[in-house]
C-alpha cells in the first residue's frame, strides 16, 4: 500500500505543477510586468507613487460613533481651540504649550473617565472657572451637549462658564489689523526641522481651528470642515518624512475650494520633492478632457519639438488624465478652469530635467525625450522682459481706433506715458486676464473713476465672538474721471484673481465699461498668513469681497456681460476668442 501510494506522489506532483504553472504563470507575469513598469516610471513623474499610486489618506466617513484614538484626538482639538480663540480672560499658561503637554496624555487615555479627567484638567488649568451658576454654549460649540458618548456634564458646564463669562474682547493669540485681517499668534518657534508627533498634530489643530472660527468663507467649503478633521488626524500623526507631512499638509489646505489657498517650504521641500523644479518650455490648458499645449514659455528656448496645439496624451508612460485627478487632491480650487489652472503645471513639473512625452499632432500620435529646465530660469526670463517694458509705452492699435492695453504691460514707472497715449482714443480695451503690477490697480482707479465711487463691501471675522462675521462699506475712490467719454472693455479669464478682480469690480461701475471673457478665479480680498511646524507656510483669503448689493464674487467669479470660452480649434489655429469678441463689440456693437 505504502509503495502505491509513493507512485502516486511521484506521479500526480508534476502534473499538479504543471497545472499550476499553465494557469497561474500568465497572470503572474502580468502582475510582474505592472510592477516592473510602475517602478520603471516612479522616479519621473510629478508625485511619488505614496500619493499617485495610493489615493487619498483621507477616509470617507467619521466614526464618532465608538469611543476611538482618533475621536480622542479630534475632539481634544476642537476643547483646545476654544481655550485658545475664545475670548475669555488672560489664561494662566500658554495654551499652545498646553497642547504639547496634555496630547501624549490624551493618546494614552482609552477610557471616558481619564478622558474627561485630562480635558477637566487642561481647562482648569488653563483658565479660573468663575463657579456660579451663569452658564452658555454657543450654537457653533454645541458638539459638547450632543455627543454624550465622549464629553461628561462636568466638562460641559466648565466650558459653558467659561463661555459665560467672556470678557467681549478677544483673544491674546489673536491679532487684527485695520482691514480686517487676523493672524494667530504662537509662543512656538518655526523651524525648518522635520517635527514630530505632537508639534504636527498640534499645527493640525491650530490652523483648523483658526479656519474653523475666522476664514470668512468657511460655509462655501464643499466638503464638511469637521470631517476633513477627523480624516487628517492619521496622516498628520504618522507622516514618517518632511515630504510626506508636506503633502499631508497640501491636502488638507486644498479643501478650501480658494485660489489664495497655497502652501509651500521655506526648505523647498515641496519644490524638490513633492512636485519638482524641472518644467518644459511649454504651458497647457485642458478643455472638456483634452490637454493641449497653449502657449511656449520663451520663445529663445524653443527647439519646435512641441508645438502650440499639439495634446499631450502621457508624461513618462501615465495618463496626464490620472496624473490631472491625483494632483487635483493636493491643489486647491474654485471652479474646473481655476482647477486646470492651478494643477496643469504640477503635471508638467518633474524630479528629473529629462522627460518622455507622448503627444499628437494632425491625429499621428509620438513620443519625445524633453529636456526640461529649473522653474527659476524662467523666472529669470520673466525679469528681464519686465525690465525691458517698464519705461516703454505698451499701448497697441487696433484697427485703427482702438487702443489696447493689457494691465501686464502697466507699471508705474510708464502708467503716464500709456495713459497720455489712451486719453486720444474714444475706444479701449483693457486686458486684465493677468495680475497688476505693484501700485497700478490703485492709480488706474482712481485715473478711469469719477470722485467717490463706492463699488464693495467687505467681510471679515468678528474676534469678539468666534464663528461670527461683519460686513462694513468698502471704501470709495475715483478722480479724473477718463472713461467718461470712451467705450471701454476689459478682458477677464480664470487668471484674473485678487487684486485684478477687485480692479475689474471697480472699474465696471463706470457706465461705459463691459466685461467680456471666461470665468474669473473668486478669490478676492486680501490674504492671510499662516505657518505650521516645519515652516511649511500656507494662506488663504482673510477678508470677503463682495459687491456693493451684497452679490458674492468668492468661487463665482465677478459678474460679466458676456462668457467667451476658448476652444481646442482656436488655441491650434492660435485664436484669442475673448479679444476678438471684444473688437467686433466695439465695431459693429455685438
Amino acid at each position: 500500500m505504502i509503495k502505491w501510494q509513493r507512485i502516486l506522489v511521484i506521479v500526480a506532483v508534476p502534473i499538479l505543477w504543471s497545472f499550476l504553472i499553465y494557469f497561474l504563470y500568465p497572470p503572474i507575469l502580468k502582475l510582474a510586468e505592472r510592477i516592473r513598469d510602475s517602478f520603471q516610471y516612479r522616479s519621473s513623474i510629478s508625485l511619488e507613487s505614496d500619493s499617485i499610486w495610493k489615493g487619498a489618506v483621507f477616509p470617507q466617513t467619521t466614526r464618532l460613533d465608538e469611543f476611538n484614538e482618533t475621536g480622542r484626538t479630534y475632539y481634544f482639538i476642537k476643547i483646545w481651540g476654544i481655550l485658545k480663540y475664545y475670548p475669555f480672560q488672560d489664561p494662566k499658561k500658554d495654551v499652545d504649550k498646553q497642547f504639547l503637554t496634555f496630547y501624549p496624555q490624551i493618546e494614552q487615555a482609552t477610557s471616558k473617565a481619564l478622558y474627561n479627567k485630562l480635558l477637566e484638567e487642561l481647562v482648569l488649568s488653563t483658565y479660573d472657572i468663575h463657579y456660579s451658576s451663569k452658564r452658555e454654549i454657543p450654537g457653533i460649540l454645541s458638539f459638547l451637549e450632543k455627543d454624550s458618548l465622549y464629553f461628561s456634564k462636568q466638562l460641559t458646564d466648565y466650558v459653558g462658564k467659561l463661555c459665560a463669562n467672556n470678557r467681549g474682547t478677544s483673544s491674546e493669540y489673536l491679532k487684527q489689523n485695520h482691514l480686517g485681517i487676523l493672524k494667530s499668534k504662537t509662543s512656538i518657534k518655526a523651524s525648518n526641522d522635520f517635527p514630530n508627533e505632537v508639534l504636527r498634530v498640534w499645527g493640525l489643530a491650530d490652523y483648523w481651528n483658526f479656519i474653523h472660527y475666522f476664514y470668512v468663507y468657511r460655509d462655501l467649503i464643499s466638503s464638511n470642515w469637521d470631517e476633513i478633521l477627523y480624516a487628517a488626524i492619521p496622516g498628520f500623526k504618522e507622516s514618517a518624512s518632511k515630504k510626506e507631512y508636506a503633502m499631508t499638509i497640501l491636502r488638507l489646505t486644498s479643501k478650501l475650494d480658494d485660489c489664495h489657498s497655497m502652501t509651500w517650504s521655506e526648505d523647498e521641500t515641496i519644490d524638490k520633492e513633492v512636485f519638482g523644479e524641472y518644467v518644459p518650455n511649454f504651458r497647457m490648458t485642458k478643455i472638456d478632457s483634452t490637454f493641449i499645449v497653449k502657449t511656449i514659455r520663451n520663445p529663445e528656448w524653443n527647439d519646435h519639438s512641441i508645438r502650440a496645439g499639439d495634446i499631450i496624451l502621457k508624461i513618462n508612460g501615465i495618463s496626464v488624465k490620472y496624473l490631472f485627478d491625483s494632483l487635483s487632491d493636493f491643489l486647491s480650487s474654485t471652479n474646473k478652469w481655476t482647477q486646470q489652472r492651478n494643477v496643469n503645471p504640477y503635471i508638467l513639473s518633474s524630479l528629473k530635467p529629462r522627460n518622455l512625452i507622448t503627444f499628437k499632432r494632425d491625429s499621428i500620435a509620438g513620443s519625445l525625450f524633453i529636456n526640461f529646465r529649473n522653474y527659476k530660469s524662467y523666472h529669470s526670463y520673466q525679469y528681464s522682459i519686465q525690465k525691458r517694458k517698464k519705461k516703454r509705452v505698451n499701448v497697441k492699435i487696433h484697427q485703427k481706433n482702438i487702443a489696447y492695453l493689457h494691465i501686464d504691460d502697466l507699471y508705474v514707472d510708464n502708467f503716464d506715458k500709456n495713459m497720455e497715449i489712451i486719453r486720444k482714443y474714444d475706444k479701449l480695451i483693457l486686458d486684465i486676464r493677468s495680475y497688476p503690477n505693484g501700485g497700478v490697480s490703485m492709480k488706474l482707479m482712481k485715473e478711469a473713476l469719477p470722485p467717490g465711487t463706492p463699488f464693495f463691501k467687505s467681510i471679515y471675522a468678528d474676534i469678539t465672538c468666534p464663528g461670527r462675521f461683519k460686513m462694513s462699506d468698502g471704501f470709495k475712490i475715483g478722480k479724473k474721471n477718463i472713461f467718461q467719454n470712451k467705450q471701454v472693455v476689459i478682458l477677464v479669464d480664470e487668471n484674473t484673481q485678487s487684486e485684478a478682480e477687485f480692479l475689474v469690480m471697480a472699474l465696471q461701475q463706470h457706465p461705459n465699461v463691459t466685461v467680456i471673457g471666461n470665468v474669473t478665479a473668486g478669490s478676492d480680498g486680501n490674504v492671510t498668513y499662516f505657518t505650521f511646524p516645519g515652516n511649511i507656510k500656507t494662506s488663504f483669503t482673510g477678508i470677503g469681497i463682495v459687491y456693493p448689493d451684497g452679490a458674492q464674487t468668492q468661487q463665482c467669479g465677478i459678474e460679466k456681460d458676456k462668457t467667451i470660452e476658448p476652444t481646442i480649434q482656436s488655441i491650434k489655429n492660435n485664436q484669442d476668442l475673448i479679444l476678438e469678441k471684444a473688437i467686433k463689440f466695439l465695431t459693429k456693437g455685438k
